[in-house]
């Protein structure tokens, strides 16, 4: 990358170790800089940004909550902050420790906050702070809700001050031609690696066990990449609002061209999403968000892996699952919550506690289960996966056994596609992951039952990718 599309990016690298996931938008809220390591902020962080500047006339220093998806939120465990710094745009997010749900109910999910002033014309509006903490957020573990607001608050100031001091030092960030170009320049060199990169045309039809189908066309032109979303069903059970299917969609893209932290305007413009409003992938509904983090997400990334795995099959890994089994319960003092991951290059660290990592740098943490008092560990280990449905071997992936010490209540999501799966070019053996229970499989994608002490709990995870000409 040349120097050209790099000084921006550099501006805002000191505001990392402040807000690891923040946007920077300029005056007509052209997207200047996004930075995260989380696939959804790519887009709502922006349109965050650009929600509240549409709901009020922002001045310098003044602050907005929100975290309602319709606005650019993502939902109870993450709140967006937006201010005004000098013509900047910038919103910053921060996560907070919530608990998922498996219902389909928005109200068992948690409040959503609009774009609401906490702080106008330098003074807190401590009426609004008081009916927010009063509320307060569902499943929300942290202990203090207000501190956490005014701790936000705090931040927000302290961003200001560094944005202020570095352009006072670097005024040409401000400069609406040095913008124009770095916007065409990104577009070019995006352009550039996908033209180098992707030839051909490929479809991808993806039936889902939660009654949609997701449709996908994928081709690179002259003009930019295309990704073709027509004829994707409404939702059945699954909700994905529009702004995460955008995110989703660039992060992976993205992804694909080895690039990490060149998103802005002209970089964005360089693919072309289309999508149908009345799908699944463009919901308005109010249904819960945690079905479209767990299932939906990860939906939208397997159909592109299948796409872009028939275009570049040279330079792509097999397609993998993407779909972690995420186990939840319950105790009379809190909720409980384990992801056992795909095994992708699994293996054992025997001298680190509790004994194991996940793809060298996941630690997977078994104390939870002693911690919560509800479940014994009693044994994990790797598992080669062979596909009954197709004779393919892949793998590893891992076996978790469990046995319940007292009655109990679990939840889980698990894998939302159909199998097999065969495309034009591959057909791809992975086997999903499953959950037994005294023996019996239990195939819900959305799932709950009831333990009895002593039951036995089987975690297999999923990951086998294999593939025949």
């Amino acid at each position: 990358m040349n120097n050209n599309l790099n000084f921006i990016p550099q501006f805002f690298s000191e505001l990392v170790s402040l807000a690891p996931r923040f946007a920077v938008l300029n005056r007509e809220l052209q997207t200047l800089h996004v930075q995260s390591h989380r696939p959804e902020d790519l887009i709502t962080l922006p349109l965050a940004a650009t929600q509240a500047m549409h709901f009020f006339n922002l001045k310098e220093g003044d602050l907005i909550l929100l975290n309602d998806p319709s606005c650019g939120g993502l939902g109870p465990g993450d709140l967006t902050w937006i201010t005004l710094v000098q013509g900047l745009v910038i919103s910053f997010r921060k996560s907070h420790p919530t608990s998922w749900t498996t219902s389909l109910k928005r109200e068992d999910e948690g409040l959503r906050i609009p774009p609401t002033p906490l702080r106008m014309d330098g003074v807190i509006n401590t009426s609004i702070l008081d009916i927010l903490c009063q509320q307060g957020i569902a499943s929300c573990r942290y202990k203090d809700f207000k501190n956490l607001i005014l701790e936000s608050i705090e931040l927000s100031q302290i961003i200001s001050e560094r944005v202020s001091r570095a352009l006072n030092h670097q005024a040409v960030i401000l400069d609406k031609n040095k913008q124009k170009n770095y916007f065409e320049s990104s577009r070019k060199y995006f352009l550039k690696k996908f033209l180098d990169r992707i030839h051909g045309e490929t479809r991808i039809e993806l039936p889902l066990r939660t009654g949609e189908t997701l449709k996908l066309k994928v081709s690179c032109e002259e003009v930019g990449l295309k990704i073709d979303l027509s004829g994707t069903t409404q939702g059945q059970k699954l909700f994905i609002p529009e702004s995460w299917t955008q995110s989703a969609v660039i992060a992976f893209v993205m992804n694909q061209v080895n690039e990490t932290e060149l998103f802005n305007q002209g970089s964005f413009s360089a693919i072309n999403l289309f999508k149908p409003q009345q799908s699944f992938l463009s919901s308005k509904s109010q249904n819960s968000l945690s079905s479209a983090q767990h299932l939906g997400l990860p939906t939208i990334w397997s159909a592109l892996h299948f796409a872009f795995y028939d275009l570049l099959p040279k330079s792509m890994p097999a397609p993998h699952d993407y779909f972690p089994l995420q186990l939840q319960w319950h105790n009379d003092e809190s909720t409980h919550e384990f992801i056992l991951p795909s095994g992708t290059g699994a293996f054992r660290d025997k001298e680190s506690w509790p004994g194991y990592l996940l793809n060298r740098d996941t630690p997977l943490d078994l104390g939870v289960f002693s911690r919560s008092n509800n479940f014994e560990f009693l044994d994990l280990h790797e598992r080669k996966l062979s596909s009954q449905r197709t004779s393919l071997n892949g793998g590893p992936g891992w076996s978790l056994k469990l046995k319940a010490r007292s009655d109990s209540q679990i939840h889980w999501f698990g894998n939302n596609l159909k199998f097999p799966w065969k495309f034009s070019k591959t057909l791809i053996a992975i086997e999903p992951g499953e959950i037994l229970i005294n023996g019996e499989a239990r195939d819900e994608v959305i799932g709950k039952a009831d333990l009895k002490a002593d039951d036995e709990l089987i975690l297999n995870s999923g990951q086998g990718a294999g593939f025949v000409a």
